[in-house]
């Protein structure tokens, strides 16, 4: 753990700020993390397209709830930059797709808690 710190931590060491390059090398593996995810999604969807033909209408309707969210988590996302952004000389363009990712990783998450929790209450009602 400790080495991957100093990876991010120890790039502009000679100016004294390690803060552009850290946060470079995380929305770096932010964006990773986020196409390999969907590249992931896209695979599975087509494998499943392959395997049966009839889950093909389901695999298209994952596929478009899944760009939608996307799309709502972008026009959700703020447009008016912090001083944190501004100070870091970062773009609008950029701010608004890191604001979007949050969003979306966030509405992932209350995607997976209230899926268990419906998952829970099916079993209950399906074991009386």
């Amino acid at each position: 753990m400790c080495g991957l710190y100093v990876v991010f931590a120890c790039g502009d060491i000679r100016r004294g700020d390690p803060t552009p390059l850290s946060m470079d090398m995380a929305f770096f593996l932010t964006y990773v993390l986020i196409f390999t995810g969907a590249a992931l999604v896209l695979v599975f969807g087509i494998m499943q397209i392959v395997a049966s033909k009839r889950r093909i209408i389901g695999t298209l309707i994952i596929a478009v709830i899944a760009v939608l969210t996307f799309l709502i988590c972008y026009w959700v996302a703020p447009t008016e930059m912090s001083e944190v952004a501004i100070r870091m000389d970062m773009t609008e363009s950029t701010y608004k797709w890191v604001g979007a990712s949050l969003n979306l990783a966030y509405v992932m998450v209350a995607a997976l808690v209230l899926t268990f929790i419906g998952m829970q209450i099916y079993i209950k009602i399906k074991d009386r």
